[in-house]
């Protein structure tokens, strides 16, 4: 799974962070990265799970619970 992250400022100079949806394939995420990038943003496709390395999004989740006890 992958996702598109935009970044820019806004009025008051402050940078916002987007997250888009979650993609299937880094060829779709990277379609929209693109038309974003023309566009004038700044992107970063952000990816999760085995196919990229990331790890299991189930060890992830395990993680994030047990830091919050």
């Amino acid at each position: 799974m992958h996702r598109v992250v935009t970044k820019y400022k806004d009025r008051n100079r402050n940078v916002v962070i987007e997250h888009g949806p979650w993609h299937p394939t880094r060829q779709e995420a990277q379609r929209w990265a693109d038309l974003l990038a023309q566009s004038g943003y700044r992107v970063d496709i952000e990816s999760r799970g085995a196919e990229e390395g990331g790890g299991s999004s189930n060890a992830d989740l395990a993680q994030a619970l047990a830091s919050m006890a």
